[in-house]
């Protein structure tokens, strides 16, 4: 990705289904929703919209989706139904970082620390690559111990999606482990090494407890994009899968990005 920008994804110019909306057209109470655009040029009128209607949006321009917490579900989804500027709207669905059980080691089991390292040849890679990526990658997870020393030197740029300062503390861990997994320092007399090599991480924490809502993705994928990232690793687990995120990956890839 070129550093310091974002291309727009092209938006497709059909209204997408409305299946989405129906949940939240149901419930008159508070709703976290995204409202996914047709085209660029009518995000700055929909957000107008959306605040006279009471509601402070959060705009993401690349792609084209604006983040909304309505006071009623119900009214938003009404207020909007016959606008032919709204793609669609979705609720602003919460996810969960997909950590396997077996992410850490059982001594009882007696398997070598590194059988998956050798299993996929990385020595071999790495041999090759003259110790390491030149590539970048972008780890949107639950932030980053920027001061283990496996990782001394391989931290580039951090990057919080709630505060949006560089604050990437790890509380509960999982980045921490994902970034060692790419990156972690070989021959240091610490922890393993990492499948990447000598590769620059981008450290953006998108959840301080394991849980994140979808704007919170699109968040650190739209920053991931801007910073350089070539590459986005996001360990991701819930319910369905929404149009706003696919919008975000292909906003990625669309920015030679690959998630």
């Amino acid at each position: 990705g070129a550093s310091g920008a974002a291309v727009p994804l092209p938006l497709p110019t059909r209204a997408a289904a409305r299946d989405a909306a129906a949940a939240i057209a149901h419930a008159d109470r508070p709703a976290r929703v995204l409202v996914g655009a047709r085209s660029h040029a009518a995000m700055p009128g929909l957000a107008t919209k959306l605040r006279r209607l009471g509601v402070e949006p959060e705009t993401f321009g690349t792609v084209g989706v604006l983040a909304a917490r309505a006071p009623s579900g119900s009214a938003l989804v009404a207020a909007l139904r016959r606008d032919a500027r709204v793609a669609y709207v979705e609720p602003d669905r919460r996810l969960r970082v997909s950590a396997d059980p077996f992410d850490t080691v059982d001594p009882a089991t007696g398997v070598k620390f590194t059988w998956f390292y050798d299993d996929v040849r990385a020595a071999e890679a790495l041999a090759a690559a003259g110790g390491g990526s030149q590539r970048s990658v972008a780890v949107i997870d639950t932030g980053a111990d920027v001061s283990h020393p496996e990782l001394a030197g391989r931290i580039v740029r951090t990057f919080d999606t709630r505060s949006r300062n560089a604050d990437v503390t790890d509380f509960v861990g999982h980045g921490t482990f994902v970034s060692g997994l790419i990156a972690a320092t070989d021959g240091n007399g610490v922890g393993g090494k990492g499948v990447g090599g000598n590769t620059q991480v981008v450290a953006v924490r998108a959840s301080r407890d394991g849980s994140f809502t979808v704007s919170d993705l699109i968040r650190g994928i739209e920053f991931s994009i801007r910073a350089g990232a070539d590459v986005i690793n996001m360990s991701l687990a819930g319910r369905g899968f929404t149009i706003s995120q696919a919008r975000a990956l292909e906003a990625a890839f669309f920015n030679d990005v690959l998630p």
